[in-house]
């Protein structure tokens, strides 16, 4: 298999084989120095003069330890400190930010710079520097019992600095030193066998039957690595692991960028997940009663604090407790400080996580002294602020009302259901909500526009109510002819009608009124008589299909 490019490698490097070391003594750093060849000091250049393996290291069956367990020396003397195994291959909880939750390998923790020899002999196919985000690699085709097997050794900085591509190594050859590249928590090697191409099937998927246990695998063929280590680590799987985001994100219905989003999570918001439970670099997690994927470099398995911002008119607003919640040091995750109970009553500093889940509050219990700290915005309902002056209600301004002799007592039928009669005109208080059909009579006053009416509305049941209602939704009913013989019957005008030139929408009002119905083209509408002018157009009151409103003459022919 031709070896990728240093661009193509780096995505996948980056998600390989990383561990959680095991330390023996103390905590373990984040990053260790970089050891290069001289750390040999042999004199030799390790590419045309090969350093080999102690004769101890090798099994009856040919195969070599990879690591020197340094048995038989002196304490004093030991220059390694031997080795450990530490997290093994199997299904985990991320140990850190950027590690896999399916470990592909065995984790062997030693001190940083110890040599790395080859299990078996054969032929390098890729290798990879590290760096502080991506893992350092060599993989090496062996043939183990005349079968052929790919062997990756991870975790070096300088991955040439002993072998190269195409490089043909020896049974026990040195290939590199132990580093703590990549995703780690300390100096190890992290050793993975592969039954076919490395890293070919999905690294990510849980199981990757591929990848073999590499203890397992070659105690099988005779080379006991763990009979030679100092310990023995075998961690218990959880059941549920839980993550913390470092970020806004969402979670979708699959592993993938076009699947249905079911939920969006901000920084610091807790989610569950189950040991390698990830596939196509999503963890499968479940929120807020969701579960479904999300990227996986967007968890940490610790806390990750939410940003804090200041909103502006925030502080000194007074809010009531809706239930019993905890008062905490920090948001989401700070250390409770109190129980806060119902209905207790707290002011914020003004202060909010940047997404303002979370606030800041002042909490002055009846005892004891005032304590300051952070609750989920959700248990709080914020007290009703009260205006410095009484609001008053919008009424137009006296100029805009004028009176029309001729409408006074003229009676109207209303055209829609629900109708408000209001106090004054456009944006008055409702004084009674008329039903369809509704008679009112004019007292004759209108806005100076004519779009407002006032009325008198006399109601089945209660006492008679006057208000102003919009003209658009008023339909004025004719007067009734006298019974009298004397005087012949006159009959009234034919209604003049027009026809839309469009499709055309019959508005409440003129200009901007609310669309009651689309007219389509050709429609025939009667006209009402009401007309207004705006701008060079001709604005005027229809009736189409038993409904009132407005359209511009633009339309009409």
């Amino acid at each position: 298999m031709a070896p990728l490019s240093r661009a193509a490698r780096l995505p996948l490097a980056a998600v390989l084989g990383v561990a959680l070391v095991l330390p023996s003594a103390g905590p373990a750093l984040a990053s260790t120095p970089r050891p290069t060849a001289a750390v040999q000091a042999t004199g030799q250049d390790p590419r045309t003069a090969p350093i080999m393996a102690p004769a101890a290291l090798k099994s009856a069956a040919g195969l070599y330890l990879p690591l020197d367990p340094e048995s038989g020396v002196a304490a004093s003397k030991k220059k390694w400190g031997g080795y450990r195994l530490t997290s093994p291959r199997g299904a985990r909880c991320m140990p850190t930010v950027g590690a896999t939750t399916e470990h592909l390998g065995q984790d062997i923790a030693t001190k940083n710079g110890a040599p790395i020899y080859a299990v078996a002999a054969g032929k390098v196919l890729r290798t990879h520097d590290g760096t502080s985000a991506s893992s350092g690699y060599i993989v090496i085709e062996s043939t183990i019992a005349g079968k052929r097997y790919q062997l990756a050794y991870l975790h070096m900085w300088d991955a040439d600095a002993f072998v190269k591509v195409g490089d043909t190594v020896k049974a026990g050859q040195q290939i590199s030193t132990v580093g703590s590249s990549g995703p780690s928590t300390g100096p190890h090697l992290h050793l993975e066998v592969w039954t076919g191409p490395w890293m070919q099937q999905q690294a990510n998927v849980m199981g990757t039957p591929a990848a073999l246990d590499p203890i397992a695998f070659l105690a099988s063929k005779g080379l006991n690595i763990a009979a030679s280590a100092s310990s023995v680590s075998k961690p218990n799987t959880p059941s549920s692991c839980t993550y913390y985001a470092r970020s806004t994100g969402v979670i979708r219905a699959g592993a993938n960028d076009t699947s249905a989003v079911l939920a969006t999570f901000q920084a610091g918001d807790v989610v569950t997940s189950t040991p390698g439970a990830m596939m196509n670099s999503r963890l499968r997690v479940s929120y807020q009663g969701k579960t479904g994927y999300a990227a996986w470099l967007s968890f940490s398995p610790n806390y990750v604090a939410p940003a804090i911002t200041t909103q502006a008119g925030l502080a000194g607003r007074v809010s009531t407790v809706a239930s019993n919640v905890n008062l905490r040091a920090a948001a989401v995750n700070g250390a409770v400080r109190t129980v806060l109970p119902q209905g207790a009553s707290v002011s914020a500093t003004g202060r909010i996580t940047q997404q303002g889940a979370w606030r800041e509050v002042k909490y002055a219990p009846a005892k004891g002294s005032a304590l300051t700290g952070w609750v989920s915005a959700s248990y709080l309902k914020d007290a009703p602020t009260k205006p410095s002056t009484p609001a008053k209600p919008s009424t137009p301004a006296a100029s805009a009302i004028t009176t029309q002799a001729s409408l006074k007592g003229r009676l109207s039928k209303t055209t829609a259901a629900k109708v408000n009669l209001r106090a004054a005109a456009v944006s008055g208080k409702v004084k009674a909500s008329l039903p369809l059909g509704a008679r009112v009579s004019a007292t004759g006053r209108i806005t100076q526009k004519g779009a407002w009416r006032e009325v008198k509305y006399t109601p089945a049941k209660g006492p008679a109510v006057t208000g102003w209602m919009a003209v658009s939704y008023l339909k004025d009913v004719a007067s009734s002819v006298s019974s009298s013989t004397s005087k012949p019957v006159v009959k009234p005008a034919a209604k003049k009608t027009k026809k839309t030139t469009a499709n055309v929408w019959l508005r409440s009002a003129a200009t901007s009124g609310k669309g009651l119905v689309v007219m389509k083209k050709g429609s025939t509408v009667t006209l009402s008589g009401g007309t207004k002018k705006v701008g060079k157009v001709t604005w005027y009151t229809v009736t189409f299909v038993k409904r009132s409103g407005w359209v511009s003459g633009a339309y009409l022919r």
